[in-house]
C-alpha cells in the first residue's frame, strides 16, 4: 500500500510538470501559427533597392491572396535585474487609432462634464468612470486660459537645444507609489511620433507601453489649435508576444487599458491661449478616483511652471 501511494505521488508530481511542458509549448505553439511567416531581405542588388532599412519582407495573406508588404522587425528590450520583454513594433494604424480613441474621449464639451471647483487657477471637470480591460477609466479636465501667445507657450515647451519637453512624464511619487521608474524608447517615427516603454521596479511592478506625438497643428474658424499626447497603447502582436514567454518572464503586471493624457492649446487671439488637459487614469475603486484630479494636478503645474519660468528667462 505505502509503494502505491509513493507511486501515486511521482505520478501525479509528474503529471504536474508535464502539464506545465505542454503548456508551454502551447503558447510558443500560438504565436508561431499566429506570427507571419518570414522571408529573407532581398540583397542590396536587387531591382527594388530603395526599400526601408530595417525592415524585414512579411508574407502575408490578404483576401486569400499571398501578398509581400514592408515590416520593421521587433526587437528585445532589456532593464537592469528586471526581466526583459520583445517589443512589436507598431505599424502607423495601430498607432494612429490609439490616439483616434484618446480624441473621441477627450473631445468632450466641458459643459458635458462636471465642474468640481478650482485648483491653483485651473477649473477642474470629471467625466463618468469607463470601465476598460482590467481597471476603471476615471476622466479628470484641468482648463485654464494664460495670457501668453501660442508661439510663447510653444517656445515654452523647449529646451535651449531646441528639443521638447513633452511629455511631462509623472514621477512615482507623483502617482503615490515607492518604485524606480526606467524609461527607454523602443520605437521612433520621428521626433514627433514615437513610442516608449515605462519599467516600476519597486513596491510595484508594473510596466506599459506609451504612445507620444507632439505638435499636431490644425487650424479651426481660423485659430491655431495644438495638441500633444501621451497615451498607453498595446497590439496583437506584443499580447501574442507577452503570451508567449516564459512563466519567470511574466512577473511583471502589464497595464493595458489605454490611459494616458493630452494638452490641447487653442488660440484665443494674439495674446491669449486656452490650455486643456485631458487625463485618463486607470483606478481600482470610486474612491481612488476621487484623488485622481490631485496627482493629475501635479503634473499640469509642473507643465505651467516649465512654459512660464522659460518664458521669463527669454525676456
Amino acid at each position: 500500500m505505502q509503494r502505491l501511494v509513493l507511486e501515486r505521488e511521482v505520478l501525479r508530481e509528474e503529471s504536474v510538470s508535464l502539464r506545465q511542458k505542454v503548456a508551454k509549448y502551447e503558447r510558443f505553439l500560438r504565436i508561431i501559427q499566429s506570427a507571419s511567416r518570414q522571408v529573407a531581405p532581398a540583397p542590396e542588388n536587387d531591382s527594388n533597392p530603395t526599400g526601408p532599412k530595417g525592415t524585414n519582407a512579411t508574407v502575408r495573406c490578404i483576401e486569400a491572396k499571398w501578398q509581400s508588404v514592408q515590416e520593421e522587425a521587433g526587437h528585445r528590450v532589456y532593464f537592469d535585474g528586471r526581466p526583459s520583454f520583445f517589443f512589436h513594433p507598431f505599424s502607423s494604424r495601430e498607432f494612429d487609432d490609439v490616439f483616434r480613441r484618446h480624441a473621441m474621449h477627450s473631445s468632450i464639451d466641458s459643459s458635458l462634464l462636471m465642474f468640481k471647483g478650482k485648483y491653483l487657477g485651473w477649473g477642474i471637470y470629471t467625466g463618468k468612470n469607463i470601465q476598460g480591460k482590467q481597471y476603471l477609466i476615471d476622466h479628470v479636465r484641468c482648463s485654464k486660459t494664460l495670457g501668453r501667445s501660442m508661439d510663447s507657450i510653444l517656445n515654452g515647451m523647449k529646451r535651449d537645444d531646441g528639443s521638447s519637453k513633452w511629455p511631462i512624464i509623472p514621477t512615482a511619487r507623483d502617482v503615490g507609489v515607492k518604485a524606480e521608474i526606467s524609461t527607454q524608447t523602443v520605437q521612433y517615427f520621428d521626433e514627433n511620433k514615437y513610442v516608449i516603454v515605462l519599467d516600476y521596479s519597486g513596491d510595484v511592478k508594473i510596466r506599459y507601453l506609451c504612445l507620444v506625438q507632439r505638435s499636431k497643428s490644425q487650424q479651426i474658424d481660423g485659430k491655431h489649435v495644438v495638441k500633444f499626447y501621451f497615451v498607453l497603447g498595446d497590439s496583437e502582436a506584443n499580447v501574442r508576444g507577452r503570451d508567449a514567454e516564459l512563466p519567470a518572464e511574466n512577473e511583471v503586471h502589464w497595464i493595458t487599458d489605454e490611459a494616458g493624457y493630452s494638452l490641447t492649446l487653442r488660440e484665443v487671439d494674439n495674446d491669449e491661449v486656452e490650455v486643456s488637459f485631458d487625463s485618463f487614469a486607470c483606478v481600482k475603486s470610486e474612491e481612488e478616483a476621487r484623488s485622481h484630479f490631485i496627482k493629475f494636478g501635479i503634473v499640469v503645474t509642473r507643465w505651467e511652471q516649465l512654459v512660464l519660468s522659460s518664458n521669463l528667462l527669454k525676456c
